[in-house]
């Protein structure tokens, strides 16, 4: 699911979230939330947070990995 509002033209307020579940095997789920400002229509600049975890089981093997935190980035756009 996705969701975005532009107040302005030149500003972009957003969220997403997906994941999938593999029943007894685990799931996968990445999540975001951020400001992104476009000062010419060619560039793109973001700030956001991301939350993204991953848990897999299967018998004795088991893994269980997140990351999650502040980024910033810059988009070419064409």
């Amino acid at each position: 699911m996705a969701a975005d509002y532009n107040p302005v033209k030149y500003l972009n307020i957003f969220a997403t979230g997906e994941g999938i579940a593999a029943g007894k095997y685990g799931y996968v789920f990445d999540g975001e939330v951020g400001i992104k400002v476009i000062p010419v229509p060619w560039l793109s600049i973001k700030g956001a947070y991301r939350y993204m975890e991953l848990k897999a089981k299967d018998g004795a093997d088991f893994a269980k990995v997140s990351y999650n935190g502040p980024y910033v980035g810059l988009t070419l756009r064409y």
